[in-house]
């Protein structure tokens, strides 16, 4: 049984790689860029000013405002399924070690990885991808998926 246990936990580590790989190649990200011209250290200025950024559309917030609410759902029916049952724990084992530190923890590294998925997202878009929205849809269904079974009293 134990086998078994350890095979899906093995399969949903794989399938996350394979997306996150497929975000990343999907983003270009790998990709070089061409070399930047030298200058000297006494010219360097840092701008950390947003005016200069491409203004996101309404649809990129609204994602990022679904996005975000699906999370907090995620997260809260995470800790309230826990908080209800002694003996369950948390089934993805990347979000375990989080969920066990706390809510803090929690919100912190799902907040985090979300910035990520909107920020390729918002680059994507700037770039006049076509699909530039796909990745947060991906990344709302699972973890709206990961509420409703939490809602629903799911079992390993």
């Amino acid at each position: 049984m134990r086998t078994v246990a350890v095979m899906k936990h093995l399969r949903l580590a794989l399938t996350i790689l394979v997306v996150t790989g497929a975000m990343l190649v999907r983003c270009n990200l790998w990709a070089q860029e061409a070399p930047l011209p030298k200058v000297e250290p006494r010219h360097i200025t840092i701008d950390l000013a947003l005016s200069h950024r491409p203004e996101s559309s309404r649809s990129w917030w609204l994602m990022y405002g679904v996005l975000t609410l699906a999370t907090v759902a995620d997260v809260e029916s995470t800790f309230h399924g826990l908080d209800r049952c002694a003996t369950c724990r948390e089934g993805n084992p990347i979000m375990r070690p989080f969920v066990e530190r706390g809510r803090g923890a929690t919100y912190a590294f799902t907040f985090g990885l979300n910035a990520l998925t909107m920020e390729l997202a918002r680059r994507a878009r700037n770039r006049h991808e076509r699909h530039w929205y796909v990745d947060p849809m991906i990344s709302t269904g699972v973890h709206a998926g990961g509420a409703a079974w939490n809602v629903s009293g799911g079992t390993d």
